[in-house]
C-alpha cells in the first residue's frame, strides 16, 4: 500500500463525508433531521487544514420529510422488523439515491460516520462506493470502529478504520494518499495491508478544543441539500468531550476517555452567536454530562446571560449535578430550560438503599415508574406532535407534575414509621467538578470493576424477572384464550385489565363517549407499555371524527406519560434487587403496590391537566 500505481488521490482531492440511513430504513416517514456535528467538525478540519473539498452528505435525512425520529426509536419491536426488511431491500429509493450522490460528486475518498446501529448500512454505502470506482478509498470512522477495532475490516469494502477523534486522524490520512507517503505514519488508523492487519499508535486527544471550527460555518458550502435544512437541524452545540463516569451501557468512556476536555465560555458563546444570526434561537449541549466543571459552567452561563439574552438551552446531565443548587441557578442564569437525567441514576444512590426504609424504597419505585426518561418522551412527541401541538412542553410539565403526587401517594399508602438513616445525606460526587479529572487512580481499578460486575448484576436481574413476568402472562392468556366472549373475541389479561380501567376514565372526567376509548388506553398501557398507548391514541384522534375533545385529550396524554406497565417491574424491581440482593423480597412485595401507585400518581397528573385544559 506504500506505492500508488496512479495520482487518482492526487488528481481528485474530494472527500465526501456520509452519516448512513437507519431511521429512514424503519418507514418512509422517518428521518434524521439534524446536521450530524461529527461530520461538520470533521468537514471544517479538512479545510482548513488541506488542499481538498469536501461534501458532507446525510443519507438519514429526506428532503421530503420533516420528522426528527429520536435515537432510541429503533427498540420498536414493529419498527426493528421493517428496518430489517428493509436493510436487505436494495429496490428501496435510498440506496439508489445514494449512489447517484456519491456518483454526482465522485470522490476518490469516503468517510462514514458508523454507530453500532447503523454500522449495517454503513457496509452497504461503503459496498456501494466500491462498486461505483474500486479506487475509492473508504474510511469508517466514529464509536463502532473504536469500540471494535480490526473486526470491523471484515467487511472488505472497508480499507481504513479512525480510531476515537478524527479531525486530526483524516487531514493526516488524506494528505497520506495524496502524497503517496507511508501508511503507518498516520496515527489512530486501521488498515490492511496484503492481508496482515496494521494498526498504528493511537492519536492524542485534541487539548484545545477552541482550535476546532464551528460545524455551522462551513455547512452552507460543504452540505448535501443545505437549502432544504430547517433552522433547528442545527441546533446542537459542544461544550467539552468526555465524561468521568463509566456507566455501563455508555460508549462515551471508549470514545473519550474518561477525562473531560473543555472549549473555553468564549469560543463556545462565539459559537452561538453564529447559530443566534442564522435564526437559531434554542439549542442543545450535545454533551454527554455538561456542567462537570462548576467554574466554567457558571463562566458561560454568565456570559450567555450576558451577551445572548434571548437564546435558551438545553442540555443532558447526572443526578448530582442536577440537584446542586449552585448548578442549577448558573443554568436558569443562562438560559437553561431543561436538564435531563437518566434511570441509570439508581446506581447513584446504591451506597444509600441498603439501609433506606421500606417507606423510603417504595417512594423511589414509585418515582421511578410515574416519570419518564428524556429520550422515551422523544418517542411520544414522535407519536402525538402532529394531534397535539407543543406536545413536548405538556410532556416534560408530566414528568415534573407527577413526582409530587408519586411522592404524597407513596407515603399515604406506606407512612414512614422509622427513623430514616439516610436523612440528611447528600450523595458526594466522585470527581473534583472545578478539574474535571478523571477519578484518582488509586480507586480506578476497583470502581470499574465494582461498577462493571453492578451493571451486568442489573441486567440479569432485569432480563430474567422480564422472561418470568412475560412468560406468566403468556401462560394465563394461553388458558383465557379458551374462554370465548360475545362477537366472537376471547378473554385475554388486555381485555381485563381495560374493564378494570373503565371506572378511572370515568374518574379521569372523560365524557361517556369516551370511556371505553380511554379505558383501552389506560389498560393496554399496564401490558403493552405506554408507548404503544401514545401510537393508538395518535391513530384514533387522527380520524376523521377525532375520538377525544381538547380537554379530554390533555387528560389522557398527561395520564399516560410513565412507566407503569408490567416490564417495569423487572426494570426497576429486577434492577435494584441486584443492588440490594438480602432486600430482594421486600422489594418484590413493594414492587405491585409501586406500579398501582405510579398508576394513580399519573392518573392525578391527568386530573390536573383535565381541569387546568377546561
Amino acid at each position: 500500500m506504500k506505492n500508488m500505481s496512479n495520482n487518482f488521490y492526487k488528481d481528485n482531492r474530494k472527500v465526501m463525508l456520509i452519516e448512513p440511513p437507519f431511521y429512514r430504513l424503519y418507514h418512509d416517514q422517518y428521518c434524521l433531521v439534524k446536521y450530524p456535528l461529527a461530520l461538520g467538525y470533521l468537514s471544517g478540519s479538512v479545510l482548513k487544514n488541506t488542499n481538498w473539498s469536501v461534501q458532507t452528505y446525510n443519507a438519514d435525512f429526506n428532503t421530503k420529510k420533516k420528522i426528527f425520529v429520536p435515537e432510541n426509536d429503533y427498540i420498536s419491536g414493529k419498527g426493528f422488523k421493517r428496518y430489517l426488511s428493509s436493510i436487505k431491500d436494495f429496490s428501496l429509493p435510498i440506496w439508489n439515491e445514494i449512489k447517484n450522490s456519491i456518483e454526482e460528486y465522485n470522490p476518490s475518498v469516503v468517510g462514514i460516520s458508523a454507530k453500532t446501529q447503523n454500522f449495517i448500512s454503513a457496509s452497504i454505502v461503503a459496498k456501494i462506493a466500491k462498486e461505483i470506482n474500486p479506487k475509492i478509498k473508504v474510511i469508517v470512522g466514529g464509536v463502532h470502529s473504536t469500540m471494535n477495532g480490526a473486526k470491523v475490516l471484515d467487511c472488505k469494502d472497508i480499507d481504513f478504520l479512525s480510531m476515537g477523534e478524527g479531525e486530526n486522524t483524516l487531514v493526516e490520512l488524506l494528505l497520506a494518499l495524496e502524497k503517496k507517503n507511508e501508511l503507518s505514519s498516520v496515527n489512530g488508523i486501521i488498515y490492511k495491508d496484503n492481508g496482515k492487519i496494521v494498526v498504528t499508535k493511537p492519536r492524542s486527544y485534541v487539548e484545545d478544543l477552541d482550535s476546532l471550527d464551528f460545524p455551522l460555518l462551513n455547512a452552507p458550502q460543504v452540505l448535501k441539500d443545505f437549502e432544504t435544512y430547517p433552522k433547528e437541524a442545527f441546533g446542537y452545540v459542544f461544550a467539552s468531550r468526555g465524561c468521568p463516569y463509566a456507566c455501563t451501557f455508555c460508549e462515551s468512556k471508549s470514545m473519550w476517555t474518561r477525562k473531560v476536555r473543555y472549549r473555553s465560555p468564549e469560543n463556545i458563546v462565539a459559537e452561538l452567536k453564529q447559530m443566534y444570526e442564522f435564526g437559531i434561537e434554542k439549542v442543545n449541549f450535545d454533551d454527554d454530562t455538561f456542567g462537570i466543571s462548576k467554574k466554567n459552567i457558571k463562566a458561560l452561563n454568565n456570559l450567555m446571560h450576558d451577551e445572548l439574552p434571548n437564546m435558551t438551552y438545553t442540555c443532558e446531565t447526572v443526578v448530582q449535578l442536577a440537584k446542586d443548587e449552585d448548578v442549577v441557578k448558573d443554568m436558569s442564569h443562562g438560559g437553561c430550560t431543561a436538564t435531563f437525567v437518566g434511570i441509570e441514576s439508581g446506581l447513584v444512590i446504591r451506597k444509600y438503599i441498603t439501609n433506606m426504609t421500606k417507606s423510603e424504597l417504595l417512594t423511589i419505585l414509585t418515582c421511578m415508574m410515574s416519570t419518564v426518561a428524556s429520550t422515551v418522551m422523544a418517542v411520544y412527541v414522535l407519536a402525538l406532535n402532529e394531534i397535539f401541538p407543543g406536545v413536548a412542553g405538556h410532556l416534560v410539565s408530566a414528568s415534573i407534575i407527577s413526582i409530587p403526587c408519586a411522592v404524597l401517594l407513596s407515603k399515604l399508602s406506606f407512612p414512614e414509621l422509622d427513623e430514616p438513616e439516610t436523612r440528611d445525606i447528600n450523595p458526594v460526587m466522585e470527581q473534583d467538578q472545578e478539574k474535571g479529572d478523571a477519578i484518582k487512580s488509586s480507586g480506578a481499578i476497583t470502581a470499574l470493576i465494582e461498577g462493571g460486575n453492578q451493571g451486568v448484576k442489573m441486567a440479569i436481574g432485569i432480563a430474567t424477572l422480564l422472561i418470568v413476568i412475560l412468560g406468566l402472562k403468556g401462560t394465563v392468556d394461553y388458558f383465557l384464550g379458551n374462554i370465548s366472549l360475545p362477537g366472537g373475541s376471547v378473554l385475554s389479561i388486555d381485555k381485563i385489565l381495560q374493564w378494570i380501567a373503565i371506572p378511572f376514565a370515568i374518574m379521569l372526567g372523560l365524557r361517556p363517549e369516551e370511556w371505553q376509548a380511554g379505558a383501552q388506553l389506560l389498560g393496554s398501557r399496564f401490558s403493552e407499555t405506554e408507548v404503544s398507548a401514545y401510537f393508538q391514541l395518535a391513530g384514533m384522534q387522527s380520524s376523521d371524527q377525532p375520538i377525544f375533545s381538547q380537554r379530554s385529550l390533555s387528560a389522557i396524554t398527561y395520564s399516560l406519560c410513565g412507566f407503569v406497565h408490567i416490564a417495569s417491574l423487572s426494570i426497576f424491581v429486577g434492577g435494584m434487587s441486584q443492588l440490594i440482593p438480602e432486600r430482594t423480597r421486600e422489594l418484590s412485595a413493594l414492587g405491585l403496590r409501586a406500579l398501582w401507585i405510579a398508576f394513580l400518581a399519573t392518573l392525578g397528573t391527568g386530573c390536573i391537566a383535565g381541569v387546568l385544559a377546561a
